[in-house]
């Protein structure tokens, strides 16, 4: 079962892209593994290494190691 894309409105997506940027520290464009567990902490979920590395390997980059702003944000 393939999960339809979600409509996301421009204010929304501004709100989603702050976020984002609030949680890459570098502010290279990306997230790396440090900067998403400090996110999912933040956000109140306390995941071991092994789940942050996991939703890197689902929804980051070609090597699984970052999350780019266009792969947050679908």
């Amino acid at each position: 079962m393939s999960r339809q894309p979600v409509k996301i409105s421009e204010d929304k997506l501004e709100e989603i892209r702050e976020a984002f940027s609030l949680f890459d520290t570098n502010k290279d464009g990306q997230i790396d593994y440090f900067e998403l567990k400090v996110a999912m902490r933040a956000l109140g979920f306390d995941q071991k290494k092994d789940d942050v590395l996991r939703v890197l390997q689902q929804q980051g980059s070609g090597d699984g190691s970052k999350i780019s702003i266009d792969a947050f944000t679908k």
